[in-house]
């Protein structure tokens, strides 16, 4: 099952669609989620729960799994999109592209993709597991680093041939102030991430930002 439903951008709305999906608002900006959707134009997934009409009028409360992500409508207008997740895993299509075999094998391993669509735009993708369907990012929304450090850790240069595997949605190895880490751009929540291992995440950011452009990309 799909439900969609969009709203405008500014605060009110967003608040309108918190309280349709029984989010706590306040609590989502504490966890920096409010702050993530309008820098990044997608959020978490969270677990979400919809009052709905079943038969003969009853109400029913569905509860599912939802990102919400930052869109425009026709008029062009920023607007709020629900992204709900699906029954199924559906790994066929990513927007208007059609994806191979081949490429839905490698996107069932977890791995990362670039694709085309019509119009010759490169996207970066990736199976959203907890919506169960592709999701990404425009290629050229993502401004690889030059360099990756702190103030306190200190700066290493990346080099063209690292800019690039980056640009692809590949994982690269770096020394940090002496700690070898590894980076990775998350197309799905599209930010970069660096961990020293699997389960210990470090904050150190970019040394050069740029803001996705706004626009789901799920």
């Amino acid at each position: 099952m799909k439900i969609e439903q969009t709203s405008t951008k500014d605060d009110l709305n967003l608040r309108e669609v918190t309280r349709f999906l029984n989010l706590d608002y306040n609590k989502l900006a504490r966890e920096g989620q409010v702050k993530q959707l309008f820098e990044t134009g997608v959020s978490k997934a969270m677990a979400v729960k919809i009052q709905t009409s079943g038969p003969e009028g009853k109400s029913i409360d569905l509860n599912t799994t939802a990102r919400l992500a930052v869109g425009t409508n026709r008029e062009g207008k920023p607007e709020i999109k629900m992204v709900f997740k699906n029954d199924t895993p559906k790994l066929d299509r990513y927007q208007n592209i059609d994806l191979t075999p081949n490429q839905q094998k490698e996107l069932q391993k977890g791995n990362t993709l670039v694709v085309g669509d019509s119009s010759g735009r490169e996207h970066i993708i990736k199976f959203d597991e907890q919506l169960n369907r592709v999701a990404g990012m425009k290629k050229s929304a993502f401004l690889a680093p030059e360099q990756l450090g702190s103030p306190k850790t200190g700066y290493t240069r990346l080099t063209n041939s690292q800019q690039a595997e980056l640009k692809k949605g590949n994982a690269i190895e770096v020394e940090i102030g002496g700690t070898k880490v590894k980076a990775q751009l998350d197309p799905i929540e599209r930010k970069l991430n660096i961990e020293k291992s699997p389960k210990q995440s470090l904050e150190i950011t970019p040394a050069t930002e740029k803001k996705i452009s706004k626009g789901p990309s799920l």
